[in-house]
């Protein structure tokens, strides 16, 4: 027998805050509304704020807003309090623990996770050989961008509202009201699983509503004639429907954290991720300056065009430009052509030391970043989203090789295939039967992001992928053609 406790005896800093959400006890959170800042230092650094209001958690990075209790406190000294191993009294008299604000918030604090319990001798647990044969794991992992497990479950289509001739905007409720059962940052998107024509698709859209409406989540569709799920969406899903929807994903975010401006640039339909940020800055009452860019064929091509308007009025610290590539006999009185450097330059003062947000079509990127590197802005402060740019047919099969560029070890699932010449890991991976998450297939979205154990690969794009993933080995199944042979988790 090996006595066990569910309490908090977490051994770092980082393994505490990521632990605490599964362990909140939001009975015991009763009546107590309140935000928390700690400082750590010593051997981990690190900043975090800490909010318990109306029975639910939120931990963010950093020092956020005003607190009502801020705790400076030394990580060792902490972490050794809360296993019951240190004293509190005697961290504060040598203060390794300081404290701003009322202790009996820090008493209620504590209430609301699980007692570590006593401590009990070790007991070696010698491992048996097991007789079960479990089916291999799914990859699973966190958001990048909110750290949280991301959500799946079905929600309801409250209302739909058409906003030009050929695109529309689909509201989504939980089935039994209330607030959406995630969060998630402005610019994130969400995947649907559903099923048109009785084919099994997902698909992934922009949420395009600002996280600050709790009680509905928001996707912008641009029906295309050959879109197998465009055409679903707009023609025969109804409102009442449920649908099954994983979110949120994606680190193309703009909350305000990132940089004190910013400069949104969306092609027509990729006016949906600006969308959603514009809509947060307005609401949050952002202080920085904000640069909205858009670019649209014909004034009645124009997505949200009300609405910019009256984001416009109600946000001083929000600048528009719009231009149209050819508005013919429509009345326009704006600017005519192309996103190009003249434009650029004279809508955005010092643009090069601004951070810039893309989306919109492959090509319209392409140019755009090439304009903006011209006029001076670092690389590393443009930021790109696009869907779309690979073929999106389900049933369709090009035409394999017949070279083998060599083999592809999937450990988890124990299997291992061949790799024909210019085909992916995850291509290969549809193949053997092998499941890795995937919703883009174009880079962007970091659904497939795998560990290589071994080999190399080369990538077209890696958009998805964070310096941490890079240096922990991190690669996106879609993109990776293997140079070798190669060992993949999955």
């Amino acid at each position: 027998m090996k006595p066990v406790s569910n309490g908090l005896r977490p051994r770092s800093i980082a393994g505490l805050l990521n632990f605490m959400p599964y362990v909140f006890q939001p009975n015991q959170s009763r009546g107590l509304d309140a935000t928390f800042h700690f400082t750590f230092t010593g051997a981990e650094k690190r900043e975090a704020t800490i909010t318990i209001k109306n029975r639910t958690l939120n931990i963010q990075d950093g020092l956020v807003g005003n607190s009502d209790m801020h705790v400076t406190a030394d990580s060792n000294t902490w972490l050794g309090f809360l296993a019951k191993e240190k004293s509190l009294p005697l961290a504060l008299l040598t203060r390794k623990i300081r404290l701003r604000g009322n202790p009996k918030l820090l008493l209620a604090f504590g209430k609301c996770f699980p007692s570590t319990g006593t401590r009990h001798e070790q007991v070696e647990v010698l491992p048996q050989p097991s007789k079960l044969r479990r089916e291999p794991l799914l990859y699973q992992k966190n958001d990048p961008a909110t750290g949280k497990i991301r959500w799946r479950g079905k929600l309801t289509l409250a209302e739909v509202e058409d906003v030009t001739h050929n695109v529309k905007t689909l509201r989504f409720k939980p089935p039994h009201g209330g607030p959406i059962p995630f969060n998630y940052l402005p610019g994130q998107f969400l995947t649907l699983h559903i099923a048109p024509r009785g084919i099994p698709i997902k698909r992934s859209y922009t949420i395009v509503s600002t996280p600050t409406w709790r009680d509905r989540i928001e996707i912008t569709v641009k029906r295309e004639d050959q879109g197998l799920v465009s055409r679903w969406l707009h023609d025969e899903l109804r409102t009442g429907d449920e649908v099954e929807i994983e979110a949120p994903n994606g680190s193309f975010i703009f909350s305000g954290k990132e940089a004190d401006s910013v400069v949104l640039i969306g092609g027509g339909v990729g006016i949906t991720p600006m969308m959603s940020v514009a809509r947060y800055l307005t609401e949050t009452s952002w202080p920085g300056k904000a640069y909205l860019i858009l670019g649209f064929r014909a004034p009645r091509d124009f997505i949200f065009r009300n609405e910019i308007s009256e984001l416009r009025t109600r946000n001083a610290n929000l600048s528009v430009t719009v231009t149209m590539t050819r508005p013919g006999d429509e009345p326009w009185s704006g600017a005519v052509g192309r996103i190009d450097a003249t434009l650029l330059a004279s809508a955005v003062p010092d643009i090069a030391t601004r951070r810039v947000h893309i989306c919109g079509p492959p090509l319209m990127m392409d140019a755009t970043k090439a304009v903006l590197v011209e006029l001076g802005v670092p690389d590393t402060q443009i930021k790109t989203e696009a869907f779309g740019t690979v073929k999106r047919d389900p049933t369709a099969k090009g035409a394999a090789s017949t070279e083998v560029a060599g083999k592809v070890v999937f450990q988890a699932s124990d299997t291992t295939a061949p790799v024909p010449v210019g085909a992916t890991i995850l291509d290969v991976a549809d193949e053997a039967g092998v499941f890795i998450d995937n919703a883009c297939r174009s880079g962007t979205c970091g659904s497939c992001r795998v560990k290589l154990v071994s080999g190399s690969v080369r990538m077209a794009v890696e958009e998805a992928l964070t310096e941490e993933d890079r240096a922990e080995g991190y690669i996106l199944a879609c993109q990776a053609r293997i140079q070798g042979d190669a060992k993949v988790d999955a």
